[in-house]
């Protein structure tokens, strides 16, 4: 999965970047709903909130709490958004819009499982100011069979591990 992200990252030829897993899918005006709020907050970075979804595209009911709202954050504001209930949703790739100067070929480390959360810290900091809408404009599967995460006892689930001691080493540093 990183070295699609990357390569996806390395042939972009836009200013702005969206990830969208092969499973998953996004309303048709969530990019232009990032966008405009990117636009309106001088962001460098837009998110939006997740409709969880059954292999059938129906709600599962896993959305519902959901943490983001309309507001503009600082970094310093988001990052601890990492630790609260449905905080996945501040940290994962997929709901997201980035402007291309916060990525690089190399952004994913290649090789692990939970790539974004070894690099989602660093980039929300480089972002420094972060839009936030409230719209569920990523549908995630959950719960697919055949899915990476699907896999219960799959040693690779410790990757998590190694992100969240990356990030903790991160903050130490900021």
């Amino acid at each position: 999965l990183s070295d699609a992200r990357n390569a996806g990252i390395r042939i972009a030829k836009g200013e702005y970047i969206v990830f969208v897993d092969s499973d998953d899918s996004i309303a048709p005006e969530m990019i232009e709903r990032l966008y405009k709020a990117a636009q309106l907050a001088n962001a460098k970075m837009a998110l939006c909130n997740v409709l969880c979804v059954d292999e059938n595209g129906l709600p599962t009911g896993e959305s519902s709490g959901s943490p983001i709202q309309n507001e503009c954050l600082l970094a310093e504001q988001v990052l601890p958004r990492f630790y609260q209930e449905k905080g996945t949703f501040y940290i994962v790739a997929w709901n997201k819009l980035y402007h291309r100067s916060l990525l690089c070929e190399k952004t994913f480390p290649v090789g692990k499982w939970h790539e974004d959360e070894f690099v989602a810290a660093q980039i929300i900091w480089k972002a420094e100011r972060i839009a936030c809408i409230d719209y569920m404009g990523y549908h995630y599967v959950t719960h697919r069979t055949g899915s990476i995460m699907s896999a219960r006892n799959d040693v690779r689930h410790l990757d998590a591990l190694e992100a969240l001691l990356n990030r903790y080493q991160f903050y130490q540093e900021v």
